[in-house]
């Protein structure tokens, strides 16, 4: 690393910690200086229960959540106070613009999706990187602002990436760090947002956000969205071969795993970047690198100084298909150890502002880095520079390391801090459930400030000596325990194994090839699970083990595991694979039924996703109790659904939850002010 060029790096951040100044991207600050929006809150609570068994495994319950009614606020309305925290929504609701006609030769994009405004620069630079520097500020049909960074892309040309998040006119005004570019510099234009006319949620609904009570994730108009990831750490290196396959089936190693997951019903992609050339990604000539088919991540001999543009078009297509597929792409930086000190977190805050400005407008969620243990003070600092300038406040978290295991590092200690979203834990590789594990999850769905947790890392499939249903197991218990949704794992795909012959990385006995690793039993029964979880209300439940008394139970970590609605017209009960055989089956007797209601129960498979009746048109007895039938057999795990025949359908159902969450979110977002490039 040349020692002198990275310190024009640093100079130019320090000019970069200042761009918020006067921007109500504060989110800290309350009131939205927008025409056209105000920043009255919507309130939500989050009452726990104390309706807990007081089993240790057990997560604390909790009743649902109340939101206030509220309505938008008439455009040209000002108010004082209130949070404009990202997770508590502004009250104001976009308007499209349904009538909106695009002028002849008028560039257009629908709703939510990505389009470049392309600019060519006058001057010649240097460094492109380190010399200039491009905001472009929107502003939307209601008087919407939003400052979009532009990047550099190679030569003369810089690009402005845009998705409009309202349908309407918006017009654009560029501005540069060095004024004396003409290309650059005082650039103005106009833009039509037209209605999303495809299927897929991510632009139907919008890009993704924090639930009003902190419990889940939905879009931006507040439909709920269902969390399944598939780990790809090297999805945008060299070792996902984009351009070539080992298998016959795929042409391309990369579009085919992400088209078989997409007809599986995932919808998350976890990504990194590799930034350091640590090594953690391959190596050249015995040199640590990363690298994919356009290149070295960095230009040769200019590590942080001057990024590859053709290594950054190769990822724009790996995310672009991700995108095109209908998942999101959880992004990270790099991993934990390699930012340590002051000197690389100004690094890391560069690039962050390129990565920002090139993919933002993309479907997107801010892992910032992996693994983030020790070294998280650094990456924290990272990550609020990350949500401080993304003009569409994108999720942000850490990846987390294991806190049993990582010397006391925990996954939420940020929990609180307005750039922290979510808590992303990793539980690792472990070789059985445990009530350690149980507690974990405990913890975390339990603690204050409410946010939502995710099981990001638990016992990949084939790594180790991880059992072969652990996976499975893991997935459904978390997710009864709070977990937002589950991130699948496996051995040959998260380190992208070539062949038989591929040893890096390894983590199992022997190297599991990526197109053996595609097909594994557990990763394609993710399907079922996100079958059988969205075939209700799955946001609204909540654990809620103490509605049920068991008839014996062995009082393992394996015991069955509940969740509720506060009304009951929705039930999941979760039958784990046991540790040990057991000699009885699981019957239990669930209170607090209505018994005027008629209910239904059925059986679902977890491991082929068949369904067979259990009770058909049942009511409760007077008190409003029903006693479960035994599970079809107490050999393998199962789930049990019950369904109050009054609760509405998912159509209905997902359109009165957004409807609670006001599909409202702040638009005056990113920096508004330019840094000052010396020199120029």
């Amino acid at each position: 690393m040349k020692q002198k060029s990275l310190c024009c790096v640093i100079a130019l951040l320090l000019c970069f910690s200042c761009l918020a100044t006067g921007c109500s991207h504060d989110k800290n600050k309350g009131g939205n200086t927008s025409s056209g929006s105000s920043s009255n809150s919507v309130s939500s609570e989050n009452n726990s229960s104390s309706d807990s068994s007081g089993d240790s495994s057990q997560p604390q319950e909790e009743s649902k959540p109340s939101f206030e009614n509220t309505t938008s606020v008439p455009n040209g309305s000002s108010s004082t106070g209130g949070s404009t925290d990202k997770n508590v929504q502004i009250n104001y609701t976009p308007i499209d613009d349904v009538n909106i006609v695009v002028p002849n030769g008028a560039k257009s994009t629908q709703k939510w999706t990505a389009t470049d405004i392309v600019l060519n620069a006058k001057k010649t630079y240097g460094n492109p990187y380190t010399e200039q520097a491009i905001n472009c500020q929107f502003t939307g049909p209601q008087g919407q602002k939003m400052t979009i960074p532009a990047f550099w892309d190679g030569g003369q040309k810089w690009v402005i990436r845009f998705a409009p998040p309202v349908v309407g006119k918006w017009t654009y005004t560029v501005s540069a760090a060095d004024t004396a570019d003409a290309g650059l510099h005082k650039i103005s234009g106009e833009l039509y947002c037209t209605k999303y006319t495809g299927n897929l949620d991510i632009y139907k609904h919008g890009f993704l956000r924090v639930s009003n009570d902190k419990r889940s994730m939905t879009h931006r108009d507040g439909t709920p969205f269902f969390w399944l990831a598939d780990t790809h750490w090297m999805g945008l290196s060299h070792r996902e071969h984009l351009y070539d396959s080992n298998d016959k089936r795929f042409p391309s190693m990369f579009k085919g795993m992400v088209d078989v997951r997409a007809k599986q019903g995932y919808t998350v992609y976890q990504m990194n970047f590799f930034l350091s050339e640590s090594g953690d990604n391959g190596y050249i000539n015995g040199e640590p690198a990363t690298w994919n088919e356009g290149g070295r991540v960095w230009t040769d001999n200019k590590k942080w100084e001057s990024p590859n543009t053709k290594f950054f078009s190769n990822c724009d297509e790996r995310i672009q298909y991700v995108a095109k597929n209908g998942l999101v792409s959880a992004l990270g930086l790099d991993w934990g150890p390699y930012a340590y000190s002051d000197y690389t977190v100004s690094a890391y805050k560069a690039i962050a502002r390129y990565i920002v400005a090139r993919y933002s407008a993309y479907p997107i969620i801010w892992n910032t880095c992996g693994e983030a243990r020790m070294n998280s003070p650094y990456w924290a600092e990272v990550a609020r520079y990350i949500d401080k300038i993304d003009p569409y406040q994108h999720p942000t978290t850490l990846h987390s390391g294991v806190e049993t295991t990582d010397f006391g590092y925990k996954s939420d200690e940020y929990r609180g801090e307005d750039w922290f979203d979510f808590v992303m834990l990793q539980t690792g590789h472990v070789k059985s459930l445990t009530f350690d594990i149980l507690n974990s999850w405990k913890n975390k769905y339990n603690r204050t400030a409410t946010l939502p947790f995710l099981e990001g890392e638990a016992c990949y499939e084939g790594i180790a000596k991880v059992p072969k249903n652990l996976t499975r197991k893991m997935a459904y218990t978390s997710i009864m325990c709070g977990s937002f949704g589950y991130s699948y794992g496996a051995e040959g795909i998260w380190n992208a194994i070539w062949d038989e012959n591929d040893t890096f990385q390894l983590w199992g006995a022997k190297p599991v090839p990526w197109y053996k690793a595609i097909d594994g039993e557990n990763g394609a029964q993710m399907k079922y699970l996100k079958q059988i979880f969205t075939s209700v209300p799955w946001w609204e439940l909540k654990p809620y083990n103490s509605i049920i008394s068991w008839y014996k139970q062995p009082g393992t970590a394996s015991d069955p595991l509940l969740k509720s609605n506060s009304d009951r017209t929705s039930i999941m009960i979760y039958y784990p694979i046991q540790e040990k055989p057991i000699s009885y089956d699981f019957i239990g007797t669930i209170s607090r039924l209505n018994p005027k209601h008629t209910y239904d129960a059925k059986w679902v498979n977890p491991r082929d996703g068949k369904t067979t009746t259990a009770a058909a048109k049942f009511k409760p007895n007077s008190d409003g109790e029903w006693k479960t039938p035994a599970p079809p057999s107490n050999t393998e795990d199962w789930v049990l659904l019950i369904n109050d025949r009054v609760r509405p359908n998912m159509k209905n159902a997902k359109i009165i939850a957004a409807s609670y969450e006001n599909g409202s979110y702040p638009y005056v977002t990113g920096e508004a002010e330019l840094p000052e490039i010396k020199g120029a």
